[in-house]
């Protein structure tokens, strides 16, 4: 467990060899140069949650039951798997790039028994931050598997503002179809539900109201939304994440009025409350033959 830094003119980003977790981001002054002291990634108080931006793998979500099966086998598996939790190797650090790197081993099989190397990099590029994914198999049959993220936002951003003047900025939109999650077995209810947005040229708005999240997370599934962004209250943004996923998630604690907010590209979900089959029949399930590699990326941008 060790702290890593990269930085370039505009940022400086502090990285955790457990999880090849981001740790932290801040900006630096266009003119001295100076590091500023606004933090733009939640401090991991466990008040409220107790990590940052956690690498979600081989699961997203809850498995039912907390376990699932595999040619037979019933096999246990926490909350987002187990990536999050297990020392990375840092392989390689170069200016404005770092890569870290995850290889099964006994430990993992007992849970997950596939043979893998998961790597994880962080790319430095002027305001933003590009995240890279590269799973391979190396086992000797068809591999499963799910990644996600699930980096968490300061929220709100300026001293002596509410969170709920913030809001979500999403391109094209007039209106949010979402699901939730069961708070009891973090599992996906099958019930949808719309939110209307407040229209602003061509961007559709969310506020950050009070009990937005009173129902756990909100997920959204098939939108073809490929961009989030979190604003001030004036509607400028100051993060903007984008992603090429199937599906992402909307989080904060529920019932906690937590001083950030989460937006989550996912390759993969939670079950829902209704399935009831194997690893290989999960929705939004990857998978890879032998010998096979899967690679996708997302980033952050950080504005004033």
């Amino acid at each position: 467990m060790a702290k890593v830094y990269l930085e370039n003119a505009q940022l400086m980003a502090t990285f955790d060899t457990k999880g090849a977790e981001l740790l932290s981001v801040k900006r630096k002054n266009r003119i001295s140069g100076e590091l500023e002291e606004q933090e733009y990634i939640w401090s991991g108080d466990p008040k409220y949650w107790g990590r940052h931006a956690p690498i979600l793998f081989p699961f997203v979500g809850t498995q039912k039951g907390k376990q699932y099966q595999h040619k037979g086998i019933t096999y246990p598996m926490t909350q987002h798997g187990f990536a999050r939790d297990k020392e990375f190797v840092m392989q390689t650090k170069e200016k404005n790039r770092i890569w870290f790197k995850l290889s099964s081993y006994e430990e993992t099989k007992k849970c997950y028994p596939f043979e893998f190397i998961l790597w994880i990099g962080y790319e430095l590029e002027e305001d933003t931050i590009q995240v890279f994914y590269r799973v391979e198999n190396y086992s000797k049959e068809k591999m499963y598997f799910a990644i996600g993220a699930h980096p968490g936002f300061t929220c709100p951003l300026v001293e002596g503002t509410l969170q709920e003047e913030y809001s979500f900025r999403f391109p094209h939109i007039n209106a949010l179809t979402y699901s939730i999650v069961n708070m009891e077995n973090g599992l996906k209810q099958e019930n949808t539900y719309q939110m209307d947005l407040v229209k602003k040229e061509e961007y559709g708005y969310l506020k950050l109201e009070k009990g937005l999240f009173d129902r756990d997370a909100l997920i959204i599934e098939q939108s073809r939304i490929n961009e989030v962004a979190l604003c001030k209250a004036d509607n400028k943004p100051y993060v903007i994440v984008k992603f090429d996923t199937p599906l992402f998630g909307l989080w904060s604690p529920a019932g906690k009025n937590a001083p950030f907010v989460c937006i989550e590209p996912w390759y993969g979900r939670c079950d829902s409350e209704e399935f009831d089959g194997e690893l290989s029949e999960k929705e939004y399930i990857n998978e890879l033959d032998m010998g096979e590699s899967f690679e996708r990326s997302y980033s952050m941008q950080f504005l004033p």
